[in-house]
């Protein structure tokens, strides 16, 4: 975030966590992806927990802090180098507490392997906006000469 935008944040009396608030899981879920393609740190750190917990191929961060520090740069450049399209999503919705769990299909831009990923979040409500508590992140490579999964460009929506 810039400086004229957080200028332009405190004119109108919001502050920068509130220009990224989640009015529901799902939301702050694909909100975390958009920020992470645009490579919008302040916004996909905001859409987490302080208290985040966040598992990537064997690593294990403790914080947004942490996370902001360590592997959020370079999931912000996957992203943006990956065309991502969604295979399935199913949510487990509660009051408080929601579990969203996302199965994508990645496919690099320019060279690198065709990937299955699956990723699981849980969210927490934090007043009237949620934000993520923890991500699982696994993913392996399509197996040669396999045909991708069926799969959508928009990631589908969860059952009410």
């Amino acid at each position: 975030m810039t400086f004229r935008n957080l200028v332009t944040l405190a004119a109108l009396g919001l502050s920068a966590s509130a220009a990224w608030a989640a009015p529901d899981p799902v939301s702050a879920v694909d909100g975390f992806h958009q920020a992470l393609v645009r490579n919008d740190a302040a916004a996909a750190t905001s859409l987490l927990a302080a208290d985040a917990l966040i598992f990537e191929a064997g690593h294990v961060e403790r914080s947004a802090k942490e996370y902001a520090g360590g592997h959020l740069a370079g999931d912000a450049a996957h992203a943006a180098k990956t065309a991502t399209r969604y295979m399935g999503r199913r949510c487990l919705i509660g009051m408080e507490m929601t579990l969203v769990a996302t199965e994508t299909l990645s496919t690099p831009i320019g060279d690198g392997d065709v990937r299955i990923g699956t990723e699981t979040m849980l969210l927490r409500r934090t007043g009237a906006d949620w934000r993520i508590a923890h991500i699982h992140w696994s993913s392996r490579k399509l197996a040669p000469g396999k045909t991708a999964p069926a799969s959508q460009p928009a990631p589908p929506a969860c059952p009410a």
